[in-house]
């Protein structure tokens, strides 16, 4: 209590322009970190305040409830080695997005999601999965520099189909990331990279792993203009 106390106090300084923060964590909101409690509106918070958001090394995070739309020029996910769950409960429709900016429309600088672990528990959500849309977990669109390190991702859930990464316009930067897609859908696939805001792309990856069972494509590329070709390994 003493300690949320104190951020309160550094957070109101902070906004008056007193005392500069240089990012948040999610137990400054109420995060509990155990795998089970919901603890989305603490990473809601963590995303309106539009700084940096840090976890705690080796804490597990359950989402149960939607996030918000990210509003602000630029994302930094630093995981720490934490894990991400996004729990069979969470809200979603077809063609839903997950961590993404809020306005398509609008420039932004910066997309980064570092060391960390995402597991997706969301499981079939549509009765009709041969048919039915992506739900999009990462989402950088019209994006100058979008960065991803040190990610793992496991999706092995009877599902519609969810792509562990989308990134319309802009540099992409991918290193040392494992991806396992395991789905029933015929739709999709584990990342997307389309140049809709942007007449430029350019995709960069190094020590990539995917492991994808499904029906449809394991890495998209849907652009006019790229100005190098990927290499996975």
């Amino acid at each position: 209590m003493k300690l949320r106390f104190l951020f309160l106090i550094a957070f109101l300084l902070h906004a008056v322009g007193a005392w500069p923060l240089s990012f948040v964590t999610p137990e400054q909101f109420g995060a509990y970190g155990d795998g089970v409690t919901d603890d989305s509106p603490a990473f809601g918070a963590c995303i309106r305040s539009g700084l940096p958001i840090r976890l705690k090394d080796r804490a597990l995070y359950a989402l149960h409830s939607q996030l918000p739309r990210i509003s602000g020029s630029s994302f930094e996910l630093q995981g720490r080695g934490a894990t991400v769950i996004i729990d069979n409960d969470y809200p979603v429709e077809e063609y839903d997005e997950i961590f993404a900016f809020d306005d398509e429309g609008i420039h932004r600088e910066k997309y980064c999601v570092s060391n960390l672990k995402i597991e997706c528990r969301l499981g079939e959500k549509f009765p009709d999965f041969y048919h039915t849309g992506d739900t999009y977990l990462l989402c950088s669109r019209n994006c100058k520099k979008t960065i991803i390190q040190r990610v793992d991702f496991i999706d092995k859930g009877w599902h519609n189909n969810v792509s562990f990464l989308v990134v319309t316009g802009g540099d992409l930067y991918m290193s040392d990331c494992d991806i396992v897609s395991h789905s029933a859908s015929r739709m999709g696939g584990a990342v997307w990279v389309m140049d809709k805001c942007s007449d430029h792309v350019s995709v960069f990856m190094k020590r990539v792993t995917i492991d994808y069972d499904t029906l449809d494509e394991c890495f998209c590329l849907a652009v006019d203009a790229l100005s190098s070709l990927p290499t996975v390994g």
